[in-house]
């Protein structure tokens, strides 16, 4: 049915993007599935149940914690001071070039203490504010964030998302390092997402490419 919220206190064997492995400590973290039936999106246009779910989960934490600031990572990790607190995994069914339903896993570090100290890329909102956190109303406002712009998305309120998405986005218009998939390391800027959800990247030559997820990384 959709709307169907599958939860786990610990999570062994989760993935994350290109095979990455996700390890959540028992009944410290959040570690969560979300079932919709998103048919009124084109195949073309999957990618916004990436950027609705990362803008989603982006304000429910800006809600919970005001002072601090949460940023995207292309194309849907959540970082904090880049450092990554929550990453999506989504896995989608087709149907007549139209999305027949989808499957949205997130998993958010809530109350792990010092996962810097084993996972250096890494934080959670307990080593943000140092208080124990309640998961189950941290859920709660994810959950209702993610309905809050499933709707917009259902709506085709997609100028909103895509403002939403750009002006949450880690880097966007700002000169950072990428290591491409050849070693090669260059400046640029990020400057657009195009619709399928490759990366556009503006060279110092004011030369354009666009990459997938696996093609480059972010040197922080």
């Amino acid at each position: 049915m959709e709307g169907t919220v599958i939860s786990a206190d610990s999570q062994l064997q989760g993935r994350g993007q290109l095979g990455a492995k996700w390890f959540s400590d028992s009944h410290k973290n959040l570690s969560f599935s979300v079932y919709l039936e998103p048919v009124f999106l084109a195949a073309t246009e999957i990618f916004y149940l990436s950027k609705m779910s990362s803008i989603a989960i982006v304000n429910a934490l800006h809600k919970l914690y005001p002072k601090e600031k949460f940023l995207i990572k292309w194309p849907n990790d959540i970082y904090h001071e880049n450092k990554k607190i929550a990453g999506i995994l989504i896995e989608n069914a087709l149907q007549n070039d139209h999305v027949k339903h989808t499957i949205i896993g997130i998993g958010l570090n809530v109350n792990t203490e010092n996962i810097s100290s084993h996972i250096p890329a890494a934080t959670s909102i307990y080593d943000i504010v140092h208080i124990e956190q309640d998961r189950e109303a941290v859920l709660y406002h994810i959950l209702k964030s993610l309905e809050e712009f499933y709707l917009l998305l259902k709506n085709k309120d997609i100028t909103t998302i895509d403002n939403l998405y750009f002006d949450n986005l880690l880097y966007f218009n700002q000169i950072c390092w990428f290591e491409l998939q050849d070693g090669q390391q260059k400046q640029g800027k990020i400057v657009d997402i195009e619709k399928s959800g490759l990366l556009v990247v503006e060279w110092p030559s004011l030369e354009r490419e666009s990459f997938d997820v696996k093609q480059l990384k972010w040197i922080f």
